[in-house]
């Protein structure tokens, strides 16, 4: 291993080594906001390799999967809202620089380190490859969405939002949210999901929740109430929701229709909201949208 040395510009200062801002960054640093910081220095190997086996050679500190999970997000928040508002983020970094942490790169050979550009990313494929293949909706032990998982394009994507995450705010619409990496498997999905793991299900927009019910509601009120409606041909039309928090406390009653389509959902949710049953408005919420991962 060799420690790369400082060069100098025509005007005589030392340049910056390759980095995130720009496609430069200092490698060490002695003050900041008239503090002392300590010296930040690394070993550079004189070798073409992966970017990130340069900037992480223990594999400590960058992400190693191109999923996040987003938490915090409003119960009634859409997949529109959420693609727009990271697609905004990750747009607004790469006028910053992203770093590809996967392309090939010898730190001391090379002026600079290597940057993504969606442009190329999009047309390395037919038809383009999206930046957010995936996004699933988190669903808490009370039935409601709080969050998402998604899955971006690469790490380097991922990276960037993570990277957002810990310099300033991120907002999903206006509400702000925790972002955190996430390693995904179909298993742990299913595990982790209350929706799945206690009631069978895979929530999909085609799904209504019946909120606020009182007691004495039956599946029998639930079916009256959507007569008007195309209720699923095949599997369990109606069922209640199964689900308790770590402190043991027991969801309150809720039930989840299954609708035909995303459609008969939206105007059953148009024409049944604010409903009163025994004295009691009743509350119904069509789950969000979602891109499905192709091994789910």
């Amino acid at each position: 291993s060799t420690r790369r040395p400082a060069r100098e510009d025509h005007d005589g200062r030392d340049s910056q080594e390759p980095g995130r801002d720009g496609g430069r960054r200092e490698l060490s640093q002695s003050q900041h906001d008239g503090e002392e910081e300590p010296e930040l220095e690394l070993l550079l190997r004189d070798e073409r390799l992966p970017c990130a086996e340069h900037l992480d050679p223990d594999g400590t500190m960058l992400p190693t999967s191109d999923w996040i999970h987003i938490n915090g997000t409003l119960p009634i928040g859409s997949l529109n809202q959420l693609l727009t508002s990271l697609e905004q983020i990750l747009m607004e970094e790469e006028q910053k620089g992203i770093i590809d942490l996967d392309a090939e790169w010898n730190p001391v050979q090379d002026a600079t380190v290597p940057l993504m550009s969606f442009d190329q990313l999009v047309a390395q494929e037919d038809p383009p490859r999206p930046l957010i293949e995936a996004a699933h909706v988190v669903i808490s032990p009370f039935g409601r969405p709080n969050g998402w998982h998604v899955k971006l394009a690469n790490r380097s994507l991922a990276y960037a939002i993570l990277s957002r995450g810990q310099q300033q705010n991120i907002r999903i619409g206006w509400k702000l949210v925790q972002v955190s990496e996430y390693h995904y498997s179909k298993e742990r999905q299913q595990k982790e999901d209350p929706a799945w793991a206690d009631n069978g299900l895979i929530v999909d927009d085609s799904m209504v929740r019946i909120e606020n019910c009182p007691p004495e509601m039956n599946f029998n009120y639930v079916r009256y109430l959507f007569s008007r409606f195309e209720l699923a041909h095949e599997g369990t039309t109606i069922l209640t929701w199964k689900g308790k928090t770590d402190d043991g406390k027991v969801a309150p009653l809720m039930y989840i229709v299954r609708m035909e389509s995303p459609s008969w959902a939206r105007a059953a949710v148009r024409e049944l909201q604010s409903t009163v049953v025994n004295r009691k408005i009743i509350k119904l919420v069509q789950f969000p949208q979602q891109i499905r991962y192709e091994e789910f």
